[in-house]
């Protein structure tokens, strides 16, 4: 029997989803600043307590209770300084992620790990950007980003000048400034690991001078951190 077949057969058309951009949302970079700012201001606060139990009517016990409170605020300031250069590095991801800033070389390189709990959420869930903000988060997570070096790396993953953060104490350049971080990230591991002893078994000495300078560069650090992603924001929305 002779059969003939239509040369385009029809058939039946599939519902196409409208691609939707996805956007992760994001915390506000003034209550990121705000926040850090609070902090700072309580750690400069205890300098109140360090200068009444190191006065000249002062016990040799108050005079070590003072450089106690001295070595809680190197270490909290050092804290400090890693909690707010990782909201920093997320802020940055998540604005890379919505094409709202330029995407950096180190960006597009990033490794990411996908556990199935992850993908399976990605598929059953694809208007949620919960998943993605999850993989965003857990970038640096793991990392100390507390060492010139590693600050200085975090800031180019997200496209932060580091000629224009060496700007700040007077500081003559990147490796400066790397050497200052340094410094102030090897004061907190004597003192968290090593109980602040010297090769000798002394306690090292601190002086409020020194603490002092440690706090101040954190702080110029952060907020001129915070100067220029607000300027990279005001460029890109202009």
């Amino acid at each position: 029997m002779d059969r003939t077949f239509p040369d385009n057969p029809s058939r039946p058309t599939l519902p196409t989803r409208e691609k939707k951009k996805a956007i992760v949302p994001s915390v506000d970079l003034e209550e990121i600043k705000e926040n850090f700012n609070l902090c700072v201001l309580d750690i400069k606060e205890r300098f109140s307590f360090v200068d009444l139990f190191s006065s000249s009517t002062s016990t040799g016990d108050e005079r070590n209770a003072s450089k106690d409170i001295l070595r809680f605020q190197t270490v909290s300031i050092d804290s400090l300084l890693d909690y707010c250069i990782h909201q920093i590095v997320v802020y940055g991801l998540k604005k890379m992620f919505n094409q709202e800033w330029n995407k950096t070389p180190k960006y597009k390189d990033i490794p990411v790990q996908l556990n199935i709990d992850t993908i399976e959420d990605a598929i059953q869930n694809p208007e949620s950007t919960e998943w993605i903000e999850k993989v965003v988060v857990q970038v640096k997570k793991g990392a100390t980003l507390m060492s010139g070096k590693s600050i200085c790396n975090a800031l180019e993953l997200i496209g932060i000048n580091l000629d224009s953060v060496v700007e700040i104490e007077e500081s003559k350049d990147i490796e400066e400034l790397r050497k200052k971080l340094d410094q102030l990230y090897e004061r907190r591991t004597s003192i968290v690991h090593y109980a602040d002893m010297d090769y000798a078994h002394h306690k090292k000495d601190i002086t409020k001078e020194e603490v002092e300078r440690y706090i101040n560069l954190v702080d110029m650090l952060c907020n001129r951190i915070f100067e220029l992603m607000s300027r990279k924001n005001s460029e890109l929305d202009g």
